[in-house]
């Protein structure tokens, strides 16, 4: 499933850099910073997937204790690895959005929030305690953040999209209206 899901980011993270582009123009300098920053996070994320694939379809009994327990720690370092690029990602769409308003301001406060909670998860690379542990309730409260800025983001890009549509479809139509009528 989450493999799947790295193929759906993929695709938000090309929508997403076709938004900022429209706003940012020219180059698109933070428009391709942001996409690369976020599949470069989808890239690690897979890398995850894949080495948890393999501790899974090992056999019982066939890992030492040891060897798990390398896995499981090298499962959690990639995850919080990928936090860095992604928090890249988000400061960029803030960047984008205070210069050109490529998305509502609310958002852009919020994409610097969650730019924010991610840098702060890399913490859990180096605490050996507290809340910022694997599986410590702060990463649940951070990881939430990101959750919300990706549905909140996602719902604007495809709410948005469809209402310029019907706006351009509205304005057509009454275009078409008005040189009938002459």
């Amino acid at each position: 499933m989450f493999v799947l899901s790295a193929g759906a980011y993929l695709w938000f993270l090309g929508s997403l850099r076709s938004v900022l582009m429209r706003a940012e123009g020219d180059t698109g300098t933070l428009s391709t910073i942001a996409c690369g920053a976020g599949t470069v996070s989808v890239a690690l994320q897979m890398i995850l997937q894949c080495f948890q694939v393999a501790v899974a379809a090992a056999a019982s009994g066939l890992l030492e204790r040891d060897v798990v327990a390398l896995f499981g720690r090298l499962l959690w370092a990639l995850s919080v690895v990928a936090y860095v690029p992604m928090g890249v990602m988000l400061g960029a769409v803030a960047a984008v959005s205070f210069a050109h308003r490529a998305v509502p301001l609310w958002l852009a406060w919020f994409s610097v929030v969650a730019s924010l909670a991610h840098f702060v998860m890399t913490c859990g690379l180096v605490v050996e305690s507290g809340p910022l542990v694997p599986g410590g309730a702060m990463t649940y409260v951070l990881y939430a953040i990101a959750l919300l800025w990706l549905i909140a983001t996602t719902t604007l890009m495809v709410f948005g999209v469809r209402r310029d549509h019907i706006q351009i479809q509205q304005v057509g139509h009454d275009e078409a209206q008005s040189n009938r009528g002459r």
